[in-house]
């Protein structure tokens, strides 16, 4: 079995000018993977609030998270970069600095879809806080 796993494996180290596009997807998969580790638990709590406010909500997010998503496949292009440009020479310095900052782009195309999150919850929060006001008659005491 590592027989064959070993082949596979040489044959992608050697063959790079199709190679990429499975660096591209195990990329894809992990990036996700750790996405959803992050957002997942707070898409939940959102979709807990109902189908409307979670259209709502998705809406806005999908609005906000632009450079959120610029920055998640950045990375991805830096990284298809490096691993073409190696196939013609060893990895050097400044390929060492692409790569490290492909993994500081991707944590902080982390921490700016968390920012549209809050941003996106922020704006469904006083649409419902508008919807309640107008439902609660003038002048009433709540207590």
């Amino acid at each position: 079995m590592m027989e064959i796993v070993s082949q596979y494996v040489d044959l992608i180290l050697r063959e790079r000018f199709w190679s990429w596009s499975v660096i591209g997807i195990v990329y894809l998969i992990f990036a996700f993977t750790v996405r959803g580790w992050f957002m997942n638990p707070l898409f939940s709590g959102i979709k807990s609030l109902g189908s409307q406010p979670y259209h709502d909500f998705k809406q806005e997010y999908l609005k906000l998270s632009f450079w959120g998503w610029f920055f998640f496949f950045l990375p991805l292009v830096i990284l298809t970069y490096v691993w073409n440009q190696t196939a013609k020479q060893p990895l050097g310095l400044f390929h060492q600095i692409l790569i490290v900052a492909g993994a500081a782009l991707f944590f902080w195309s982390i921490m700016v879809h968390m920012k549209s999150f809050c941003q996106a919850s922020v704006v469904l929060l006083k649409k419902k806080l508008g919807e309640q006001e107008k439902q609660q008659p003038t002048g009433s005491a709540d207590f």
